[in-house]
């Protein structure tokens, strides 16, 4: 009797760069659809796929994609991660290396193969990001050629709408962090990521993004949320000493 091929196990990542496409569709399907001819044709079962709308630019584009970020530590499981093509992964040369050589994680691209010759993925990655940096110097010149024949971008009083934009961002990261250091010093033992994440996901608080908690999402939230803690009680520490050590200390 001929043995079974024991079926191989791979996670499934998807990237577009806008709102429009991400709605829409557009990119993600065709990424899916070549993803898993891929997996069947090389006997990977997809178990978990996860995306991003969002650019692969700049060497903290991946700490912004909370998708990548818990393929990631899916994958340090010894799974190996599906991608359409490298820039889905990154279009950044040092978040690519770091991804695949520094963090030991196989990236499969489905046009063209496994990563895992550091020559390779040095010229991919650094190819990708020439093409990055050409769509962002030409849509650059486009908008200026634009706005030189009169064309008026986005809110004119965008300075305003930025402001309360950022002013809103920080009033929810501060509830984020409030709300985070209310769990935390519930449980007197050390939670792990996904531990904590999942105390918040019964209780029904939500990221920021709207989306269940994971492992990679939480951590940092936690981290800001940890060091409050901290600073709170060396606040709260240096204000006894100050009573403690003052002269009239114990008279009244």
């Amino acid at each position: 009797m001929a043995k079974r091929k024991k079926q191989l196990q791979a996670i499934s990542y998807r990237r577009v760069s806008t709102e429009g496409q991400g709605l829409s569709g557009i990119g993600l399907e065709a990424q899916a659809a070549a993803i898993e001819i891929y997996a069947n044709a090389s006997g990977y079962t997809i178990i978990a796929d996860y995306l991003d709308v969002g650019s692969a630019t700049g060497e903290d584009s991946a700490d912004r994609r909370p998708g990548l970020q818990a393929a990631i530590e899916q994958a340090a499981s010894g799974r190996p991660i599906i991608v359409f093509s490298l820039d889905r992964l990154s279009r950044d040369v040092a978040t690519t290396e770091d991804i695949i050589l520094s963090s030991r994680i196989t990236v499969i691209c489905a046009d063209t193969g496994a990563m895992n010759n550091p020559i390779i993925i040095a010229s991919r990655a650094a190819h990708a990001q020439r093409v990055g940096k050409a769509i962002s110097e030409n849509t650059k010149r486009g908008m200026k050629k634009r706005k030189d024949e009169g064309v008026v971008f986005g809110n004119p009083n965008l300075p305003d709408a930025q402001k309360r934009g950022v002013e809103a961002r920080q009033l929810q990261a501060r509830k984020r962090v409030e709300v985070m250091k209310t769990v935390l010093q519930e449980f007197p033992e050390k939670l792990s990521h996904q531990e904590l994440a999942d105390v918040l996901n019964q209780r029904n608080i939500p990221t920021a993004s709207g989306k269940p908690w994971t492992a990679a999402s939480i951590r940092r939230p936690r981290s800001d949320a940890e060091r409050s803690i901290q600073a709170e009680a060396k606040a709260k520490q240096d204000e006894q000493e100050h009573y403690t050590n003052h002269p009239l200390f114990g008279r009244f």
